[in-house]
C-alpha cells in the first residue's frame, strides 16, 4: 500500500495496480504521514480539537479507524513531523518546546523520552532507520542541511551543506534519499554523506 497526503488530507491506494483511493482523514489540518514498520498504523500531525490551531501528533488504523490523539502540549508548543522506530512504540518528531523545533522521541502513550537536539536552530522531518539506531533530519541552515544523529543522541554528522531537504533512509540503510530545495530533484547518497548523485 500506499500512504498518500493530498488537499490536506491522508489517502491510501495499492502501488501495484490502478485501485481508487480511499480517503483516510478529513476535517483538520494534516500532514506528514507515517506508517509502521509492522505496516498497521499510520501516524501523522493534525490540529483537529486543538483550540489553538497548533498540531499534534496523531495516530490511527491503516483503515482509518481508532483515531488517537498520542502527545497534547499546548503549553510548550507543536509536536509534529512524526516517524515510528521499528518497536512500533517509539517515534521520532519534531518538538517546538517553547522555542525552535528540535528532534526528539515520544513514545505511544505521549512520553518525551529523550530530546536529541537543541541549539536554537529548527529541526524538521526525522526519519528512523530500519534497524532504528540513527535518525536523519534537515536542519534549517543554508536553505536546508542533512544531518544523522544516534537515537541516544551520540555522533551528531552533517551529511550534507546546503539546499538539502526531506531525508529518508533506504530499507537496507546504507542509503538517504533527500530533495533539493531549489531546483526540486531527488538525489542520494550514502549513510556517511558520500557518493551524492541524482536519481
Amino acid at each position: 500500500m500506499d500512504c498518500l497526503f493530498k488537499n490536506g488530507n491522508i489517502y491510501k491506494r495499492r502501488v501495484d495496480n490502478d485501485s481508487s483511493e480511499v480517503q483516510l482523514t478529513s476535517g483538520a489540518a494534516i500532514s506528514s504521514p507515517s506508517w509502521s514498520k509492522d505496516g498497521d498504523w499510520i501516524a501523522y500531525d493534525s490540529n483537529i480539537d486543538s483550540p489553538s490551531g497548533s498540531r499534534f501528533v496523531w495516530k490511527m488504523r491503516t483503515d482509518g479507524s481508532e483515531k488517537k490523539r498520542i502527545i497534547y502540549t499546548p503549553e510548550l508548543g507543536e509536536v509534529r513531523m512524526p516517524d515510528w522506530f521499528p518497536d512500533g512504540i517509539r517515534l521520532a518528531v519534531a518538538m517546538n518546546l517553547e522555542g525552535p523545533r528540535e528532534i526528539a522521541i515520544i513514545d505511544t502513550s505521549g512520553n518525551l523520552i529523550a530530546q536529541l537536539t537543541n541549539d536554537g536552530i529548527d529541526d524538521v522531518n526525522p526519519s528512523v532507520s530500519m534497524d532504528g539506531l540513527n535518525i536523519v533530519f534537515e536542519k534549517s541552515l543554508k536553505y536546508g542541511q542533512i544531518f544523522r544523529i544516534k537515537t541516544d543522541g551520540s555522533e551528531l554528522t552533517r551529511l550534507s551543506d546546503g539546499n538539502s531537504i526531506n531525508p529518508d533512509w533506504s530499507p537496507d540503510g546504507n542509503w538517504i534519499t533527500f530533495s533539493l530545495e531549489s531546483p526540486r530533484f531527488i538525489w542520494i547518497m550514502s549513510k556517511d554523506g558520500s557518493l551524492k548523485r541524482r536519481l
